[in-house]
């Protein structure tokens, strides 16, 4: 039976999830880039991943907008994005659960969580280079040449964090998802 509202399972299942990506997201590597802008290598992409192609585009999303937010309102750095931060956090979450729930449905799990990985890695990316470009250039005042100086750095950073949470989904999603069918879990609401 399929259900279609939040119940406290489903709620505290979200609260753990956004933990871990909270978690997660402590353990980076600061890289500075041109302009004074930052840019990080972190691990909690690793779990806005998993907990898409585990538990589907809504938990995931949630999960992964949540614990990406409360990861910016805890470092000044972050703090006035929190709520953009969000949105593209959760569509990352939300593309790698849907990708692996629905597209990809009957794919064998290995290749359904690569591929579904790299679907919410992607879309995360561009939603990201786009919202630095737009701010670098219309709320910072910089000229365009200077605004793709940014972003290419960014860029490049982006894909290394983006190939280090495809991997790290690839390896962690199926160890844990043989764990969490003991569990019935995942045979409720999952899409391993």
């Amino acid at each position: 039976m399929r259900q279609k509202r939040l119940d406290a399972r489903m709620l505290a299942l979200i609260g753990v999830l956004a933990a871990l990506v909270f978690a997660l997201s402590l353990v980076e590597f600061r890289i500075p880039l041109a302009l004074g802008d930052k840019t990080r290598i972190h691990f909690g992409n690793i779990m806005c991943l998993v907990s898409g192609v585990l538990f589907g585009p809504m938990v995931g999303g949630m999960a992964a907008g949540l614990g990406s937010m409360f990861y910016d309102f805890t470092n000044p750095l972050y703090f006035s994005e929190f709520w953009i931060t969000f949105l593209t956090k959760f569509c990352m979450g939300w593309t790698a659960g849907m990708l692996a729930k629905h597209a990809l449905a009957k794919v064998p799990m290995f290749p359904r969580v690569l591929v579904a990985g790299l679907g919410g890695q992607l879309v995360y990316i561009a939603l990201y280079l786009c919202k630095t470009a737009v701010m670098q250039h219309f709320l910072y005042g910089n000229p365009w040449p200077a605004v793709w100086v940014v972003v290419a750095g960014k860029a490049a950073v982006s894909s290394v964090n983006g190939l280090l949470a495809v991997a790290g989904c690839a390896l962690l999603a199926p160890a844990l998802a043989a764990g969490l069918k003991t569990t019935g879990l995942l045979a409720r609401r999952g899409t391993a």
